[in-house]
């Protein structure tokens, strides 16, 4: 007699795990269409490439890829997704890895992606996440043109007289791309030395593009500046 309790609660556990996946917030699909209703929630360590979509707590899911949804937000974070189209480099930073791929081999592509806006502003700053925890980090100018920061990781072989020595991060070699992306795109309130010491990281990209805006257009653009 116990046992339809138990599949009752079961069934009552999973419906609860199931919603608990997802958080209130909004879509505007590819025609301009915003729907509300509960979006999965996503994971920390990588953009995702699809979303699941319910329009209530029990409806059915539907999957949107960037191709369908011009944006997707969170109603708990203040920060959104938007989709774009671009070029990125998306090949292993992993030593051990490379040391197996031909520069030739890389992984380029040009796709459609979701990424995740870290600073507003005249000038957008974004993050795309891949791969093993790595990031990319992507600009959007005033014309709405999206261009990923290059910050390529090369394996190059150094003879040591010895063998069966392992793969090390010294083989490992960093060509920043970015920065002669950066002295293409800002021709003035910055200098060749101001992109040349910028490391790759969220806090010096946001700082750089806030500073870059201030000069360009005063004081006042700091109301349009937003860090998430």
């Amino acid at each position: 007699m116990r046992i339809p309790f138990i599949l009752a609660g079961l069934v009552m556990f999973a419906i609860t795990a199931r919603a608990q996946k997802f958080e209130k917030g909004y879509v505007i699909k590819a025609n301009g269409d915003s729907i509300a209703g509960f979006i999965e929630k996503p994971n920390a360590k990588l953009t995702p490439s699809t979303i699941q979509f319910k329009s209530t707590e029990a409806g059915n899911t539907q999957t949107f890829t960037p191709k369908d949804i011009k944006k997707f937000k969170y109603d708990s974070n203040k920060a959104y997704f938007v989709s774009a189209t671009l070029k990125l480099d998306l090949t292993t930073q992993d030593p051990e890895k490379l040391s197996r791929i031909a520069i030739e081999s890389r992984d380029v592509r040009t796709d459609a992606v979701f990424l995740e806006l870290v600073q507003d502003g005249r000038l957008k700053l974004y993050k795309y996440l891949y791969g093993d925890e790595y990031v990319y980090y992507i600009i959007e100018d005033q014309a709405g043109v999206f261009t990923g920061m290059e910050n390529a990781h090369v394996y190059v072989e150094r003879s040591n007289g010895f063998s069966g020595v392992g793969v090390s991060t010294t083989n490992v070699k960093i060509i920043p791309v970015y920065k002669d992306q950066l002295e293409l795109m800002f021709t003035e309130c910055v200098t060749k030395a101001d992109i040349r010491k910028l490391s790759y990281t969220e806090s010096a990209f946001k700082k750089f593009l806030v500073n870059f805006q201030v000069c360009r257009y005063g004081d006042d653009v700091k109301k349009l500046i937003v860090a998430y």
